[in-house]
């Protein structure tokens, strides 16, 4: 028995799609509306798509029963065109531009590290490498800014060594 004025289906309108991600809190402010996204789904990982964000949640999702201490913010974002062959409810990537940095030296994150409230890089140089202070700037998951310390074509250490307690004696 259907009632009258009762939900029996819903058609979504693939004309306009849209990706709902979820942004961690240190990274929220940083985003706004309007700002370009590259968007990648799993089912045709050889294909991207471009997108802006429509809008983010004022307010965190409620709480993750999982890891309560994680806070998360419901973001739309999304898709350029019409792409028939998208459906709902499929995953994909978002990476959304915060900002472009030009002519800038980057290393990989994991070759800065803190030593003694300083940022360190380790420079290969002869046969020891040359512990070096930088100035770090914007970072994203993979890179990071180097302001000063390190000059172009430089070569750092990947993976720093380790500092033994002898070492710092």
């Amino acid at each position: 028995d259907i009632q009258e004025r009762q939900k029996i289906i819903s058609i979504p309108d693939t004309s306009e799609m849209k990706v709902e991600i979820k942004v961690h809190e240190t990274w929220i402010d940083k985003l706004q509306p309007g700002q370009k996204a590259k968007i990648t789904v799993a089912a045709f990982p050889e294909q991207s798509f471009t997108g802006s964000v429509l809008k983010k949640a004022p307010l965190a999702d409620p709480e993750n029963w999982m890891n309560p201490d994680l806070k998360v913010y419901s973001t739309d974002v999304s898709i350029d065109g019409e792409h028939k062959f998208l459906k709902t409810g499929m995953t994909g990537k978002v990476e959304i531009t915060i900002e472009q940095l030009k002519d800038v030296i980057s290393v990989p994150i994991q070759t800065v590290v803190n030593l003694e409230g300083k940022k360190i890089c380790y420079v290969v140089t002869g046969k020891k490498p040359q512990q070096r202070e930088v100035e770090t700037g914007a970072f994203n998951t993979d890179f990071v800014e180097i302001k000063s310390g390190l000059a172009e074509g430089e070569k750092v250490l990947l993976n720093p060594p380790r500092l033994l307690e002898s070492d710092n004696r």
